[in-house]
């Protein structure tokens, strides 16, 4: 069965939808991923500086 131009219309359009929520969810897992690291990076230097102040006197 061939398809009609609106099929064709309506495949394009759910294709450009789709496209934009694959880039904003990689562009969230991205920003979480960031958001780790520098998570753990904020924690370990306060533990050094925890360590190098307080507790290893």
């Amino acid at each position: 069965m061939a398809l009609s131009s609106l099929d064709l219309i309506e495949n394009e359009k759910q294709r450009v939808a789709y496209e934009n929520r694959t880039r904003y969810v990689e562009i969230i897992a991205k920003a979480l991923a960031l958001g780790c690291i520098l998570l753990s990076l904020l924690s370990a230097s306060g533990y050094f500086f925890l360590y190098n102040n307080y507790i290893g006197r």
